[in-house]
């Protein structure tokens, strides 16, 4: 799998940024490609759409440590993904986060041109939304 990988700094308690991390429903606010993510338990049901395609696929929560870090890894053998969120105190109640997304550029879902510059963007765009998410209330 190609891994990407993108930080920065968002101005908001480090335990209140993992809060509003585990929860994976709220994904679709701040990541373009997610249409609907579902968890039961430490199952996750995502809908996404990446370029032209459209794919639901099952993946499981594969580290759940509050207030620092929490990943996922898909399951299924036509789509290989893994993400995962770290977070680290940055001062006066700011939070550093680095997201790195790791895909498998020859599983059906990423089969269009270009895949790789898209998803390069794609984990720096869906950082900077979680970001704007999270400031503006």
């Amino acid at each position: 799998m190609d891994t990407y990988t993108a930080a920065l700094t968002i101005d908001r308690p480090r335990d209140e940024v993992y809060d509003r991390l585990q929860r994976f429903e709220t994904y679709p606010a701040f990541m373009d490609s997610a249409d609907e993510v579902r968890r039961d338990g430490d199952r996750l049901h995502w809908r996404m759409s990446l370029g032209p395609v459209t794919r639901e696929y099952e993946a499981r929560i594969t580290a759940e440590e509050p207030g620092e870090r929490i990943a996922w890894r898909t399951d299924e053998d036509d789509v290989q993904e893994a993400g995962e969120f770290r977070l680290t105190d940055a001062g006066e109640g700011a939070t550093d986060v680095r997201l790195e997304a790791s895909y498998d550029l020859d599983s059906a879902a990423l089969q269009f041109a270009d895949a790789v510059d898209f998803l390069e963007k794609k984990v720096e765009d869906d950082l900077r939304h979680l970001k704007e998410y999270l400031e503006k209330d």
